[in-house]
């Protein structure tokens, strides 16, 4: 499985799959980000040795695909595109409407200590798409399906508690942008647990961004 985020990253990995495939012949499925600014289908002709591609949001589409190796029933397989009786098929574009039902991601295989930063720095995610999306040159708004969704506060919270647990004390929202009103949420819950870490966000200075809320981000580690 290859998650590419950007253009140079894809010719890499184009070259890592090719010859993996040679050597031990492994099912190859390409996803992530950048995978969903290209043409699935010219991709999967021009490249036989990419099997499967995975667009936009990958949860449930790598689960349904593993399932179903073996039956090769691939018809419900979501954000699917592979091949079929000489065909290319892509299957429709689903999203996963219920952010919380998505486990926390699992850092434990990452040796933190070997990054160059003077201390880890762990990413979270509290939204899926952008609540503005009204910026026509903005390249991030094909990467996730429709509509925007946000996770519950608590959800969001107990993921920050178990980082704290673990000694982070830094992580960087890497939303495309989070609201005054959703940080004023975020930063009031983190206060009230004793979440002592420092973030980093995407946000847009629109006039709700109120003094009062600004000085209460910046308590809560803005």
């Amino acid at each position: 499985g290859f998650s590419i985020f950007s253009e140079k990253q894809l010719y890499y990995s184009l070259a890592l799959a090719k010859m993996l495939k040679a050597r031990i012949n492994p099912r190859i499925v390409f996803g992530g980000a950048y995978i969903a600014h290209l043409d699935k289908k010219t991709m999967l002709r021009m490249f036989d040795f990419l099997d499967f591609i995975i667009y936009k949001e990958g949860e449930s589409g790598i689960v349904e695909l593993l399932k179903n190796l073996k039956t090769r029933r691939f018809s419900q397989v979501p954000n699917l595109v592979y091949r079929k009786g000489g065909k290319i098929i892509e299957n429709r574009d689903s999203a996963v409407r219920h952010l919380d039902r998505i486990p926390f991601p699992d850092f434990s295989d990452f040796r933190l200590k070997k990054y160059f930063t003077p201390q880890p720095v762990l990413s979270i995610l509290f939204s899926r798409g952008c609540s503005w999306g009204a910026c026509t040159f903005c390249a991030h708004r094909k990467s996730y399906s429709q509509p925007y969704r946000t996770r519950p506060i608590p959800d969001l919270i107990r993921e920050l508690e178990r980082y704290q647990k673990k000694g982070i004390k830094q992580v960087c929202f890497t939303d495309e942008i989070i609201s005054a009103k959703d940080l004023d949420l975020i930063s009031s819950a983190m206060l009230k647990k004793k979440i002592k870490m420092s973030y980093a966000v995407m946000l847009k200075p629109t006039g709700d961004f109120t003094r009062a809320i600004l000085e209460k981000i910046y308590k809560a580690g803005c």
